[in-house]
């Protein structure tokens, strides 16, 4: 690890230091070819080892992250997730109030009386709910998670190295041998590659990393989405909040199955360019099935 730091270290320094002797000195023979060998061989180097830690991250990692979900009792959260149920708790106990006064002191007609009697066991029901906001979100979890590992246990092995495999060419490894080739010749055409490279490894896990910090919001807000949701005038967001609470926490077995699916697909083809570029297809729908489920599967809550 230390000689990697070393040599990225001395690639940082060089790499500028020797595009502006090379500016100076021009085409002075071995000097300037000299120099511009060793940058190329820096700048290339430099790349490589980045990309291989984060695809040490992309194979360790991936599965891990993807069955995570945050604890509704984690004292953090349940601080916020608490401040929100005392606010909420405190606006229903007073609705609770105000409706006793009324139907004590102010009910003169039996419509206006019987209007608030109806009134009442809503407003009670939905301050257990908000009182109860951590102890739903917890078995909802708890669902979405066995479910994961029930779809992630039906492929037995290492998912992750069917996707990219190791000792042979991947996905990650063809666009990195074309980065290199190209970065002798041409450092801003090897670009591409190392960003097709980059895009394919961080993309998948960008996206399950959202998800749980998608996840872990919606169960801290919890109480405020119940409420809303029940107060007619903001049934609206409140819907929308809850429909991407389920739809966030849903996402963990959508993509489980998207993952248990291509890697199927993946293992019955032999070895050749098409089956990397279903391998990197396969990368990419890891990406666009969470997006489809919690863009398309809306509106489904009266």
């Amino acid at each position: 690890m230390k000689s990697k730091q070393k040599i990225i270290v001395t690639g940082l320094i060089l790499f500028p230091l020797s595009q502006t002797v090379l500016a100076f000195i021009g085409g002075a023979g071995y000097v300037s070819e000299l120099l511009d060998l060793i940058s190329r061989s820096m700048f290339s180097e430099i790349n490589k080892n980045s990309l291989d830690s984060l695809k040490d991250l992309y194979h360790n990692r991936f599965i891990q992250i993807l069955e995570m979900n945050p604890d509704p009792f984690h004292p953090e959260l349940l601080g916020i997730t608490n401040f929100l149920i005392y606010v909420m708790g405190s606006l229903y106990i007073s609705a609770i109030i105000v409706i006793g006064l009324y139907l004590m002191f102010f009910s003169g007609s039996p419509v206006g009386r019987a209007r608030a009697k109806s009134m009442l066991p809503h407003v009670v029901m939905g301050m257990v709910l908000v009182l109860l906001a951590p102890h739903l979100m917890n078995p909802l979890l708890y669902i979405s998670g066995s479910l994961t590992s029930s779809v992630l246990s039906l492929w037995h092995g290492d998912p992750m190295q069917v996707l990219n495999p190791e000792g042979e060419m991947n996905p990650i490894d063809y666009f990195m041998s074309k980065f290199q080739d190209f970065s002798w010749f041409s450092l801003e055409a090897s670009i591409a590659f190392l960003f097709l490279a980059l895009l394919i490894l961080s993309l998948p896990l960008i996206i399950i990393s959202i998800r749980y910090l998608a996840v872990t919001l919606f169960t801290m807000i919890l109480p405020l989405t119940i409420f809303l949701y029940l107060f007619l005038p903001t049934r609206g967001i409140g819907r929308l909040l809850l429909e991407q609470t389920l739809l966030w926490t849903s996402v963990q077995v959508t993509e489980s199955v998207a993952l248990i699916s291509v890697v199927a697909i993946i293992s019955l083809l032999p070895y050749n360019e098409l089956k990397i570029i279903i391998e990197i297809a396969g990368i990419l729908m890891l990406v666009v099935v969470p997006l489809i489920t919690v863009s398309f599967f809306k509106n489904f809550l009266p």
